[in-house]
């Protein structure tokens, strides 16, 4: 067995040089004008068909072999013979081009699954045969595995592995430096990594190097700072970005009133970016000066601003900051004159709602579980449940929020459009944890984390590992931006109160 496979060996090694070699002196026989014998038969023999010997095969450990190199050998008693005179050999060159054709094909198949191989087993990301095979797709090659490597560090960042997921979106910018997906996540992993400088200027290079993108870069550092409670930073963007992105002003302004409702942040920018502030819309700079009055500790200043009613267009969100504002100042006539006077500017869901924060504020308790009481009565959708949660948070209740639970449970239909880790938390900040644990939901965890097993939400801490604190619980469950305003506007109230 193993002499045959030698054997065949040594004449598959001869068949690429006989090719060229035999195919190229045939061709110089012809072109010359075929005088004499033939190259490839023996000169002793007779010129007589079937007589003459081939001379080309004499080199050859199996003479058929030589067939896929010249057809025209046959098998004669006598041996392997030329099948044609002298004046009628010819070379091949089709023959040759199939074999050499054959042999390219073959080994670029073996090299591309070699390479495939490697990749798939060395490499840190899959690529497919395809993508090997086919030329036109090498320059894609680096995009798919910067993209898969991305992935990856997605599953990693989500199950809380920033090392690992690091270690994958750094693979992907080496791959494919144009990977605007992998330098964001970089960006916010070493925000959550507590790399804040580096993490800045990340952003920052982001915002200016990706134009195209900038609103959702925008957006992500917004998040990140938001959910790490840099109130500092959380401020100067925001106030920089109303100026930027004038279609979304009042979202950032929201935000930037979150920031202000610490006194040495907002002298800080009252300071800073008295400019910026000025350029702010009439009704939001407003709502900005009084954060700043309060600040310089001129609450009456901040009281007086506030409790006049805006005469330009109104804004649902800075009319509600508003009244909020005066409510946070004791002020609870002026900011029952207000809603009097926005009332008719507002959905009467809305303007209910305001009415219950204002009984609240009143310590009002009858009429405010009542006005609730109402409020979940109406036709209740997703939109509503979240206005009904978040005044829950805002102002709690534990009786408010037993009714609102009794409702949704009864309710089949209704309980599909709730959001459970909103229930959850707002359950547990209005003194109700065991109806709250009902609301559990495992698809609304973050890096494969547990509901935090507290029965309050401790408004003092903001340590992110006391799972009592509310930037633990808005960094381990995935809540909606609105209600992570709420929870951390209550927390800086409660602590400036203290």
């Amino acid at each position: 067995m193993g002499l045959r496979f030698t054997s065949w060996l040594r004449d598959a090694l001869r068949l690429w040089g006989a090719l060229l070699y035999w195919n190229l002196r045939k061709t110089i026989y012809v072109v010359g004008g075929r005088r004499g014998r033939a190259p490839c038969q023996s000169s002793s023999d007779d010129e007589v068909i079937g007589c003459i010997g081939c001379d080309a095969v004499m080199h050859w450990d199996e003479a058929e072999r030589f067939r896929r190199v010249c057809p025209l050998l046959i098998r004669k008693d006598e041996g392997w013979r030329c099948s044609v005179l002298s004046d009628q050999v010819r070379p091949f060159w089709m023959r040759a081009l199939g074999w050499y054709g054959s042999g390219l094909a073959a080994l670029y198949l073996a090299a591309v699954v070699l390479i495939w191989g490697l990749m798939n087993v060395v490499g840190d990301a899959r690529i497919s045969l395809w993508n090997v095979a086919w030329p036109g797709a090498w320059s894609h090659v680096a995009e798919i595995q910067s993209a898969e490597l991305y992935k990856k560090s997605r599953e990693n960042f989500a199950q809380g592995n920033y090392q690992e997921a690091l270690r994958n979106l750094e693979a992907a910018g080496l791959r494919d430096p144009g990977n605007y997906s992998a330098a964001l996540l970089i960006a916010q992993i070493n925000m959550f990594r507590g790399s804040f400088l580096h993490a800045d200027a990340e952003y920052e290079s982001l915002l200016v190097g990706y134009p195209e993108h900038r609103a959702l870069t925008a957006v992500n550092y917004h998040d990140a700072l938001l959910s790490l409670n840099r109130m500092d930073k959380l401020a100067e963007h925001c106030l920089l970005m109303a100026g930027r992105d004038e279609t979304h002003t009042a979202l950032w302004v929201k935000s930037l009133l979150l920031a202000l409702r610490k006194p040495d942040i907002a002298l800080e920018v009252g300071e800073k970016y008295s400019l910026e502030i000025s350029r702010l819309p009439a009704f939001a700079r407003m709502l900005v000066e009084a954060r700043i009055f309060e600040s310089q500790d001129e609450k009456e200043a901040a009281r007086e601003l506030l409790s006049r009613p805006f005469r330009g267009p109104w804004n649902l969100q800075y009319m509600q900051e508003q009244i909020s504002h005066l409510l946070e100042l004791t002020a609870t006539d002026p900011a029952g004159n207000l809603l009097g006077y926005y009332g008719p500017g507002l959905l009467i869901f809305e303007s209910m709602a305001q009415q219950y924060l204002i009984e609240q504020a009143r310590n009002d308790e009858w009429n405010a579980l009542a006005t609730f009481s109402s409020l979940i009565q109406r036709d209740l959708n997703a939109p509503r449940i979240l206005r009904l949660q978040l005044l829950l948070i805002r102002s709690p209740s534990r009786e408010s929020y037993l009714r609102l639970h009794q409702k949704l449970m009864s309710d089949a239909e209704l309980k599909k459009k709730v959001n459970g880790a909103v229930m959850w938390v707002t359950g547990v900040v209005s003194g109700a944890p065991k109806e709250a644990a009902r609301w559990e939901n495992t698809d609304q965890l973050m890096y494969g984390s547990l509901y935090p097993a507290i029965a309050e939400v401790d408004l003092s801490a903001i340590q992110i590992r006391d799972p009592n604190s509310v930037v633990h619980i808005i960094n381990v469950v995935n809540l909606p931006r609105d209600v992570i305003w709420e929870l951390l506007a209550q927390m800086h109230l409660h602590r400036g109160q203290k």
